[in-house]
C-alpha cells in the first residue's frame, strides 16, 4: 500500500512554505511531525505564555499516541535519525534490548 500522497503547504501569501511527495502511511506521519515541529516553534516564538507551558503536555500526547522515536522525528522534521538507525543496524543487540524495554 503505497499510494503516492502530494502536499504543499503555503503561507498566507500563497508562498510555498513546504512541498512534501511521499508514499504510504509512514510518509503522511512524516508530513505531520513536520507540522507538528512547526507548530510548537511557532508556539514558543510568538505564543502566549499561557500555552508555552502546555508544550511538555503535548509532546507527552505525541509520545504516547507515536512512541518516544516520534519526538526525535519531530526535531528533524519527520525525518528518522541516521544516527539512531546506524547504531541499531550495527549493534543488533541493542535492538532486541529496544524492542524488550520499550515493548516495541
Amino acid at each position: 500500500m503505497n499510494m503516492p500522497v502530494n502536499v504543499t503547504i503555503k503561507n498566507k501569501g500563497g508562498r510555498i512554505v513546504k512541498d512534501f511527495s511521499v508514499s504510504g502511511p509512514h510518509g503522511v506521519e512524516r508530513i505531520l511531525l513536520w507540522i507538528w515541529r512547526d507548530l510548537f516553534l511557532s508556539l514558543l516564538a510568538r505564543g502566549l505564555s499561557s500555552d508555552k507551558k502546555k508544550t511538555a503536555e503535548m509532546l507527552e500526547s505525541v509520545e504516547f499516541m507515536l512512541d518516544w522515536t516520534a519526538l526525535e522525528r519531530l526535531l528533524y522534521g519527520g525525518k528518522q535519525c541516521e544516527l539512531f538507525d546506524m547504531i541499531l543496524c550495527q549493534q543488533p543487540d541493542l535492538l532486541y534490548l529496544y524492542s524488550i524495554v520499550w515493548g516495541q
